[in-house]
């Protein structure tokens, strides 16, 4: 009985060993889809850090050359942007249900939110210099009455194939030791 207790048990260790997958995505030591590397989806990268313009108005007179030194700087403010807004997001804390906000931690979290808006007006005073150098005078008139309409989208990847999901996405079973 203990015999047979033991080989059922060896059994399936050995068959939950062999059903789990090779750390770091190899293939048991034969070169294939990961070499030991980690997933992609794992693997960290400053695509989407990136911003994108979408659509640009049309600037008079506007050269390839200022077209991306503005693209450039308009990616730039854009993500300094949405990083100091991020932070001031994180700053806002969720009601409590029922509970009244205590008067000092409201008045320290106006400071610190003034304090972001006040960085958030420097960014945009020093890309509008930058923008003031890189445009002759009408074009900088113009930009400004259009600044407004210029759309921007995070940079992300696609994926490989019509119909695969993000990478990003997880999947239902995975993390799952079955």
């Amino acid at each position: 009985m203990k015999n047979i207790v033991t080989v059922v048990t060896l059994g399936a260790i050995g068959l939950s060993l062999s059903a789990q997958q090779p750390p770091m995505g190899g293939d048991f030591g034969r070169r294939g889809a990961g070499n030991g590397r980690p997933p992609m989806e794992r693997m960290q990268s400053d695509v989407d850090e990136n911003f994108a313009i979408t659509h640009m108005p049309d600037i008079p007179d506007l050269t390839l050359s200022q077209r991306e030194k503005l693209g450039k700087a308009l990616s730039e403010e854009h993500k300094k942007i949405m990083e100091l807004m991020g932070q001031k997001r994180d700053l806002i804390p969720l009601p409590a249900h029922g509970e009244e906000p205590d008067q000092k931690e409201t008045e320290k979290l106006r400071k610190k939110i003034d304090k972001i808006d006040s960085k958030i007006e420097k960014t945009k005073e020093k890309a509008d210099k930058k923008y003031k150098k890189i445009l002759s005078a009408e074009q900088y008139s113009v930009f400004l009455e259009q600044k407004e309409k210029i759309e921007f989208r995070r940079h992300e990847p696609r994926p490989m194939r019509p119909g695969m999901p993000p990478r990003d996405m997880v999947m239902p079973n995975e993390g799952v030791g079955f």
